[in-house]
């Protein structure tokens, strides 16, 4: 691949699962630094970036970039992307993308068959939100919305599951 670090330091499997930064095309040329880079969700570009919060940073869009890579895009993120990240990693993907992915692991917490399933996504939706509100990637109605949403339809899940049991 373009970036030599991928030379001595392997990829993250749900990178190679979500397929992406997998093909030279994939990658941008960035003068400053003189190297390439590849947006993926925990990492943006260019390289010659010390922050993704400056200005110029290309972020990962899930719902643009997933969409092209996968038929079932929100199969892969559910199944394959890590729950949590330790600093300093962290997402660094588009606001859109924080809402896109925390609604796939909402409704993931209601519609999984596996209550183990059902209880990570929820939390992952909880974490992923927090996350994009704290770093003011989410706005505060946004996450208000989107917080409350969670409560009432975990909720209501957890009264449809109990009623079929």
């Amino acid at each position: 691949m373009p970036n030599p670090l991928y030379d001595v330091l392997p990829r993250m499997h749900w990178i190679t699962a979500s397929a992406i930064c997998q093909h030279p095309r994939d990658f941008t040329f960035d003068e400053a630094s003189q190297s390439t880079c590849c947006p993926s969700p925990t990492y943006c570009c260019p390289n010659s970036l010390t922050s993704c919060d400056q200005p110029g940073a290309v972020r990962f869009d899930a719902i643009d970039d997933m969409s092209i890579r996968h038929d079932d895009a929100a199969e892969t993120i559910i199944r394959y992307w890590p729950h949590s990240h330790d600093p300093p990693t962290r997402w660094e993907m588009t606001p859109r993308s924080y809402v896109y992915v925390a609604t796939l692991l909402l409704n993931a917490s209601i519609t999984a068959e596996s209550k183990n399933v059902r209880d990570q996504a929820y939390r992952r939706a909880v974490w992923l939100l927090k996350d994009a509100f704290v770093r003011g990637h989410l706005a505060p109605a946004s996450y208000r919305e989107m917080a409350a949403g969670l409560i009432s339809n975990y909720n209501v899940a957890a009264i449809l599951r109990s009623s079929l049991s």
